[in-house]
């Protein structure tokens, strides 16, 4: 029995083994990349990234509301615009990461339930903190079907 710490900055239960060569340093590295905190972060940042840069895309191919618009403007608003996007996807990736990565090691399992939970955990949340019960209800169901799908895609 773990708690909720242990599991978040240790990660399984592991022991430190140093056979195959393996430095006391290599085998603090590997628990490291493995805890579910090292995992939100790096998808925390990575959805920042993505959502950046997604958000510039966009806005570089919806053309009819920068038409008349100048290069520093056009950068500036797409600065903005990139900033509030990648906020978003940060926040989404760091939890659901998180809690994915909490119920993989408390059940000890990787496969798509995994990742149907936290996906609809998730999606509750968003939908909840902009539209209320019904869309909570609506995001539950989208997150967990999409989070599964993909999950699902990705392992076969």
């Amino acid at each position: 029995s773990y708690s909720f710490c242990t599991l978040l900055v240790s990660g399984e239960n592991q022991k430190m083994n140093f056979e195959h060569g393996r430095t006391e340093q290599e085998v603090g590295m590997e628990m490291l990349a493995d805890s579910c905190a090292m995992r939100s972060c790096m998808a925390g940042g990575g959805g920042y990234v993505m959502g950046g840069a997604f958000s510039i895309f966009g806005m570089m191919l919806g053309g009819s509301q920068m038409d008349n618009v100048g290069v520093k403007e056009f950068w500036r608003r797409a600065g903005k615009n990139a900033v509030r996007m990648g906020k978003g996807f940060a926040v989404f990736g760091f939890f659901f990461s998180g809690f994915e990565a909490v119920l993989e090691k408390r059940r000890g399992k990787h496969d798509w339930k995994n990742a149907g939970i936290a996906g609809g955990v998730i999606g509750a949340a968003q939908g909840y903190k902009f539209a209320g019960p019904p869309a909570a209800i609506a995001g539950a169901g989208a997150g967990a079907g999409f989070c599964a799908l993909i999950d699902w895609f990705m392992d076969n």
